[in-house]
């Protein structure tokens, strides 16, 4: 265990048992004090995490400053993959975006943030970032909230969730709270992406709902965003078909769905505000 994850761990415990006895109202405006008060850690932790990093390597031996220097360039040379790689899906996510009149959607903006934490209990449920109701006074006429949608440039990442003012939670897709409307790519049919809350086989994964069994699903096929719930615009890759089943227990398809963007390697995000 790191010594991040061991701080975040013991900061979780000291306030769930006392948060539990509360109303939803009470429990929701308690999290969102603790956030706050908590933040200074958080930042804390963060600063000390990147610190400890750059001492590391000034204090590395000729020797092991080469193999660092040859990692850095296999890493570099990994990035500029990736970057084509993101070329091209941006290049798709155009496409499918003037195929569902995207175009015609309301405007919005966005908000870089960067992960300052994780979930100590489940690792998969949700990150924290650094921003919150401080940053309102920056957005002009946007609003910020809780419930917004949060995106990488690789694709959907979650909505926020207990909102403080330094720092925010961001519910992730594979949590089960997370819920908003999606469309497979090559049969156009739409359902509801809703998270599992477990992982399987070490692999975080989301699955898809109420896409009738009738329906031709490939495994492989893309996933977007449709606009349809009110929180994400359309056109946003969401993920790809892993796992086609029909269900024992209603007349639709069981799909298993891999998000589109490594959920281990989350640092840098969006959040979409909405327009006032």
């Amino acid at each position: 265990m790191t010594f991040k994850r061991f701080l975040l761990l013991i900061a979780f415990a000291l306030f769930l048992g006392f948060c539990l006895t509360r109303s939803s109202e009470e429990h929701l405006r308690l999290r969102s004090l603790t956030l706050q008060t908590l933040s200074p850690l958080f930042y804390a932790v963060d600063r000390f995490s990147s610190l400890s990093e750059k001492v590391d390597v000034n204090l590395q031996t000729p020797g092991s400053a080469q193999t660092s220097f040859d990692m850095l360039v296999d890493e570099n040379q990994k990035l500029s993959v990736e970057r084509e790689k993101m070329l091209v899906m941006a290049k798709e996510n155009l496409e499918l975006r003037k195929k569902l009149s995207f175009r015609g959607a309301p405007q919005f903006h966005l908000i870089g943030c960067h992960v300052i934490g994780r979930d100590p209990v489940s690792w998969w449920n949700s990150v924290y970032i650094n921003r919150g109701t401080q940053d309102h006074r920056s957005l002009e006429k946007a609003i910020y909230r809780q419930g917004l949608p949060v995106i990488s440039p690789y694709g959907v990442v979650g909505i926020t969730g207990v909102v403080s003012e330094k720092m925010s939670e961001v519910i992730l897709i594979v949590n089960e709270n997370c819920q908003f409307a999606a469309q497979l790519e090559e049969c156009r049919e739409q359902g509801i992406i809703q998270g599992e809350g477990s992982v399987r086989e070490g692999n975080p994964q989301t699955r898809m709902r109420y896409i009738p069994k009738e329906t031709p699903v490939k495994i492989g096929e893309k996933v977007f965003t449709s606009g349809l719930d009110g929180i994400f615009p359309p056109g946003l890759l969401v993920g790809k078909v892993l796992d086609v089943r029909p269900s024992i227990k209603d007349s639709y398809l069981e799909i298993t769905i891999e998000p589109a963007f490594d959920l281990a390697q989350l640092t840098e995000l969006f959040i979409i505000v909405d327009e006032s």
